[in-house]
């Protein structure tokens, strides 16, 4: 959800969301939830924190809170995802460090330090990859650590195209498509694609750009995915 990239508004492009081809942007972001059920959301987290031991459940409440936030209040958010990197730190509980770093990347890179948010990235990305080479293979844990493993390679790529290195941002996003493929994970799969199709499009590439646009778009209907595909 949270590594997706807004399309250019380069009339080549435009013309194609008139015809009603492709919509800007790809993909469900937590912005996009209706305000109301956004509000339950954060009521509900904020109850649960309340009679919340010092556990693992804390940190995932604590990260799903500083996420809510992460688009309407970002300061409030980086409070609460430093609360649930402290915590899981403190618990030695390395799946939510990651998360939690992740996230705090994620702020970084709202925020346009690109070095701090790369820092985070990779940190989160080290503890993931670590996770998954000591899991079984196939279990539950290595399955997680592989889905963190392409988020934060999704993450990273976001980086590297905001600020025009292509072929950064090229390389991190086919490792993440890889390994949501290996996942099987067609919304990821879909995400990737698009981000592959904006970096084209930043170089005017439009070819390759319309190529894995309407393999995104392929994959969307298949999903159903209404947000990802113009009305």
């Amino acid at each position: 959800l949270h590594y997706l990239r807004t399309m250019k508004n380069n009339l080549f492009f435009l013309l194609f969301f008139v015809l009603g081809i492709w919509n800007l942007g790809f993909g469900t972001s937590k912005t996009d939830l209706p305000k109301d059920r956004s509000r339950l959301t954060r009521d509900s987290l904020l109850a649960l924190l309340k009679t919340a031991q010092e556990d693992t459940n804390k940190v995932n409440h604590l990260n799903a809170l500083g996420w809510e936030y992460l688009y309407r209040n970002p300061d409030t958010s980086y409070i609460i995802l430093k609360q649930a990197l402290s915590l899981a730190e403190k618990i030695k509980w390395e799946k939510g460090k990651a998360n939690a770093l992740r996230n705090i990347g994620v702020y970084n890179m709202n925020k346009g330090n690109y070095p701090q948010a790369l820092k985070y990235y990779f940190d989160a990305l080290k503890i993931n990859e670590a996770i998954l080479n000591s899991s079984p293979l196939g279990g539950e844990a290595g399955r997680g650590a592989k889905n963190g493993i392409a988020a934060t390679l999704g993450n990273i790529g976001l980086v590297y195209a905001d600020q025009a290195d292509y072929p950064k941002a090229l390389d991190y996003y086919f490792r993440a498509l890889k390994m949501k493929e290996e996942l099987g994970d067609k919304n990821g799969i879909a995400i990737n694609l698009g981000n592959i199709g904006n970096v084209y499009a930043d170089q005017a590439d439009y070819p390759k750009a319309l190529d894995y646009y309407f393999r995104a778009l392929k994959m969307a209907e298949e999903l159903g995915n209404k947000n990802g595909i113009a009305a």
